[in-house]
């Protein structure tokens, strides 16, 4: 069963680092999934300011937690306001995955732990999930 992790709750939030975790990763988990909320027609006051940016850094422990990957290894980073999808509408999220394995094939190690910083430049309202989804479940 996949875990899903609220780490800011729809609010205003301030500038500045906050770091989440650690925890345990479902064996074989590969990846982690996020959702960023973002402006829209729908929630105008939502992550408005197109300057202030928002970056999710994930690092991984595939030693029981004794040694970490480097922060800003793997990341996500955008900016604020209203981006349009395909269809010429505002989205309502940013979402994605950031892989986490090193290795190829039979010999692919995937991480026991992680933990998740979130930094934002300027203060906004939003709200921030991961996912830990299970090593079966189909990406996005």
């Amino acid at each position: 069963m996949p875990e899903t992790k609220s780490l800011m709750q729809m609010r205003a939030h301030n500038a500045g680092k906050q770091v989440f975790g650690p925890w345990e990763m479902p064996s074989g988990t590969d990846r982690i999934l996020y959702a960023i909320r973002r402006c829209s027609g729908v929630e105008p006051d939502v992550w408005d300011d197109d300057t202030a940016r928002i970056a999710l850094d994930a690092v991984f422990s595939f030693d029981g937690g004794n040694t970490w990957t480097k922060e800003g290894e793997i990341r996500f980073e955008q900016e604020g306001g209203v981006k349009l999808g395909r269809d010429g509408q505002p989205i309502r999220e940013s979402s994605g995955e950031l892989g986490c394995w090193y290795g190829d094939g039979d010999k692919r190690i995937t991480p026991t732990h992680v933990m998740v910083t979130v930094t934002m430049s300027k203060g906004a309202k939003t709200r921030v999930d991961i996912e830990l989804p299970d090593a079966k479940q189909k990406a996005r």
